[in-house]
């Protein structure tokens, strides 16, 4: 120490010593402010990182992979929405690399469709910065769980071809398929709990099926109405109105003025569903004027594709068993065929109405795999539609749907898929197949992740089998459904079962225990001679709530207030 830091003695005087003391206390002044001023605001900035740490700790905690959930929202501020924007960026990151790494052409189409689903999610989150309306939610939960489906299917049809690439797709789809599990999750806690972490804390954002009661109110109960053009407070359906009165007249009948008319003798514009489809204008613009092409009576031998471009379409034919659209294509007797490929009608454009027609594929048991229908688009409908086939007659892929007075006829799993999709008054008929012993199952849904809004509900629809399967119950016994996936959901409101169900109801997958415990099969007031639980498989339910119930019909399970009372066909959107 120099002697100029030395302390004076007391009394004295020393002018340099006093200069050079003064000059110290400043410093040290100097310092103390400087230090003040740095440490105030780094505590603010700590205090903060401590607020988004812990939300992202609550909200992660209550997903299914909390290590993958943090790394995705890492940089977020911390908030619901501002997590869950994160998570979906990340997300899209992720599904970008696996499509642009897979060979399998048909998969990048596909997982486009999922990044296109991820774009609307981030345009719905970048409208807000606290909650979700009901409508915006159903619309994200909606896209969301449709990208676990479409990853779910190229691994679907990997396996199904013998792809080289299916082993290692797998292996990357990891990644993307927990991100994207988790922005479910993270939109599905705002949608239940708010854009308040207090109230998130020791949540699960999965919906546990058998306590719904939190999610919708119950009401009395009211019976679906007879096939007549009337809504549920019984009043006449008004159709939109940029309908042309002779459409919207002829909408709950037979419509007699068109766009453009297709019939095989050569009276109509074109001879084949095909060619209309191709001349129709694909604006690519989501409900803009719907374009109505009507298909005479006849059998149409075409595959009929709606592209996604070709939004709002409407066919309509002169009838179930008069306008018919078939084909073969199946997976057990065409090399490289694939279940997604093979459907006589595929349906990729949102807000399609098909009406009065059937669609069938003739490839029969021996084809295994042979679809009639597929539907892969949004806020689509079917109105007095037949679709005939065998094994997975009717593939209800992705997205929400309704189905009013059809006819679904099959053999193995034929109503199948992982839509959100909801069944009025429609007619479920099993049929003897040509394999003696063979089971018949007439679901087959494929949830893949808890967190999805998909599954099948049957509200008022009669289960029944033709009679040469009647006779001969003993050898193909016939079940209301089987577990696909590990967290498949299949619901019945008021179901008319006939006798010829096998009494236990469900069946396992393959004698596994896949997807028993965690699945969700459920009966709601069933009748008829069929619905008798007391022999049922003990990992089905019977729901008595009808709080419950309510979860599954139209109105909430896909959101049928925000499109179906625009369509023009009879429907309720009553509690049951």
């Amino acid at each position: 120490m120099s002697n100029d830091d030395e302390k004076p003695m007391v009394g004295s005087y020393r002018p340099k010593s006093r200069r050079c003391c003064v000059v110290s206390v400043l410093s040290v002044s100097l310092v103390l402010i400087l230090v003040l001023c740095i440490a105030i605001p780094l505590g603010v900035k700590n205090s903060k990182n401590d607020d988004g740490d812990n939300g992202v700790n609550v909200a992660c905690q209550a997903t299914e992979y909390p290590e993958a959930c943090r790394e995705s929202v890492a940089g977020s501020d911390g908030t619901p929405v501002g997590m869950s924007r994160s998570s979906v960026k990340s997300s899209t990151d992720e599904l970008s690399y696996l499509q642009a790494n897979t060979t399998d052409e048909q998969c990048k189409e596909i997982l486009a469709d999922g990044v296109a689903a991820f774009q609307r999610v981030l345009v719905a989150l970048e409208t807000t910065n606290h909650t979700l309306v009901e409508e915006t939610c159903a619309d994200v939960q909606t896209d969301l769980s449709a990208v676990l489906t479409y990853v779910d299917t190229c691994k679907e049809m990997m396996q199904e071809s013998g792809s080289a690439e299916f082993h290692s797709f797998v292996q990357r789809a990891l990644k993307s398929e927990q991100f994207t599990g988790n922005s479910l999750a993270l939109i599905n806690g705002i949608c239940l709990y708010g854009g308040n972490l207090k109230n998130w804390a020791g949540k699960n954002f999965g919906v546990s099926m058998p306590d719904l009661d939190q999610f919708y109110g119950g009401g009395p109960s009211r019976r679906l109405m007879n096939a007549d053009p009337y809504n549920d407070e019984g009043e006449e359906i008004q159709l939109p109105s940029w309908m042309d009165s002779a459409t919207s007249r002829h909408l709950l009948t037979r419509p007699a003025s068109y766009n453009v008319i297709v019939a095989k003798d050569g009276s109509g514009k074109y001879r084949t569903v095909g060619e209309a489809i191709m001349k129709a204008p694909k604006t690519g613009d989501k409900y803009a004027k719907r374009y109505v092409i009507y298909v005479k009576a006849g059998v149409y031998d075409e595959q009929i594709i709606i592209p996604k471009k070709l939004t709002n379409l409407m066919i309509i034919g002169d009838g179930i068993d008069k306008t018919i659209f078939t084909g073969s294509r199946n997976v057990a007797l065409m090399k490289g065929m694939t279940t997604y490929l093979s459907g006589t009608m595929i349906v990729q454009g949102d807000g399609f109405v098909g009406r009065l027609f059937t669609c069938r594929n003739t490839a029969g048991a021996s084809g295994h795999q042979a679809v009639a229908t597929r539907v892969t688009a949004d806020k689509v409908a079917f109105h007095r539609v037949k679709f005939d086939g065998f094994q997975d007659t009717l593939y209800c892929h992705a997205l929400r749907q309704f189905y009013r007075d059809c006819v679904v006829i099959g053999t193995v799993d034929f109503i199948f898929g992982n839509a959100n999709a909801v069944f009025q008054n429609c007619q479920i008929i099993a049929r003897k197949t040509t394999l003696r012993g063979q089971q018949n199952t007439y679901t087959a849904q494929g949830r893949v992740n808890k967190y999805q809004n998909t599954g099948l509900a049957f509200q008022d629809c009669n289960f029944d089998g033709t009679a040469d399967l009647k006779r001969n119950v003993q050898y193909y016994p016939t079940y209301l459904g089987r577990p696909w996936k590990a967290y498949s959901v299949c619901v019945l409101l008021r179901p008319t079962i006939q006798a010829h169900l096998d009494p236990a109801g469900w069946l396992p997958w393959n004698t596994t225990n896949f997807g028993l415990y965690t699945s969700f099969f459920a009966e709601y007031k069933g009748k008829g001679p069929g619905s008798n639980r007391r022999s049922r498989v003990k990992w089905s339910h019977e729901i008595k709530n009808p709080r419950v119930a309510n979860r599954y019909q139209a109105a909430s399970f896909i959101n049928g207030k925000s499109w179906i009372t625009n369509i023009g066909m009879p429907y309720t959107l009553q509690p049951v």
